[in-house]
């Protein structure tokens, strides 16, 4: 999914030349770990842009599709590469951290740091710089999938995964199970973007996985333990 971001916003790099209002990119994932996952994955791209410099940016963008080349007096800088990772959670849209305020607020209020990266890739605390980001790359579980309108969207990917709570009989506890998504669930987040102006929405999976998913979700009852709610009724 990070590989399709990166390629998505090489390819239209001329939606931040024109400084077009819908630019940002949602990606569909199915928990925590996916999430940092990915959101380290594109810290670590923004360092290595900012440490090689716009040499470095276009020949990525050269690698990512070969036929990326535009003419004209407008050419594209090296901020015009710098992405913003926002992780966006059931957690952290209740509290309104600062993650859910940069997903609405104005592009050009919106900074990204760029992190120094140790020897083995990973990120360490350290700050290099702060730097203007030119997109975002919102990262969201199914917690955002109705209720929650971003107008700035034009990009959706789908991993067609989702995290489930469900009760398992043969142990008597909860488990949290990693799952495809229902057919209805992949509409819905489908229907994430072109609200406000055309969209594109891109799938980790192909029609014929789509055409084999479940249609719908399964009830509540079906997957909660209902014991409790089984021995209220017989003793009330």
């Amino acid at each position: 999914a990070v590989d399709l971001a990166e390629k998505i916003h090489v390819d239209n790099i001329q939606d931040i030349l024109d400084n077009k209002p819908f630019r940002d990119i949602l990606i569909f994932v199915q928990g925590g770990g996916q999430i940092k996952e990915i959101v380290n994955r594109i810290h670590k791209l923004n360092a290595e842009v900012f440490a090689k410099g716009l040499e470095f940016a276009k020949q990525h963008s050269e690698e990512q599709q070969k036929k990326y080349k535009r003419g004209g007096a407008n050419k594209p800088k090296q901020d015009a590469y710098y992405m913003c990772p926002v992780n966006v959670t059931s957690e952290n849209m209740q509290k309104g951290e600062t993650e859910y305020q940069n997903t609405f607020s104005p592009i050009e209020s919106v900074h990204v740091p760029i992190y120094e990266f140790d020897i083995n890739g990973v990120p360490t605390e350290k700050i290099i710089k702060t730097v203007p980001a030119s997109r975002r790359v919102i990262v969201a579980t199914n917690a955002i999938e109705t209720g929650l309108t971003i107008d700035t969207l034009k990009y959706c990917i789908d991993t067609g995964f989702v995290n489930e709570s469900q009760f398992n009989p043969n142990f008597g506890v909860m488990a949290l199970l990693n799952k495809s998504v229902t057919q209805a669930s992949a509409r819905q987040r489908r229907g994430r973007v072109g609200r406000k102006d055309p969209g594109v929405f891109y799938t980790c999976y192909t029609k014929q996985t789509y055409d084999a998913l479940t249609p719908l979700p399964f009830p509540d009852i079906i997957k909660a333990d209902v014991t409790t709610a089984v021995l209220d009724a017989i003793l009330n």
